[in-house]
């Protein structure tokens, strides 16, 4: 059935999704706070 084959398609592609979901809205706000932190160490 095409249905599986799309259903197991976005189960094998939704994990790279989520991925760069993360780094987009996630990865700024990071290195922000990662940056503030050392600058407050030093």
């Amino acid at each position: 059935r095409p249905w599986f084959q799309v259903k197991t398609r976005i189960k094998k592609d939704y994990p790279s999704v989520q991925l760069t979901a993360w780094m987009v809205y996630i990865w700024p706000y990071y290195t922000v706070l990662l940056s503030l932190m050392l600058f407050s160490l030093f």
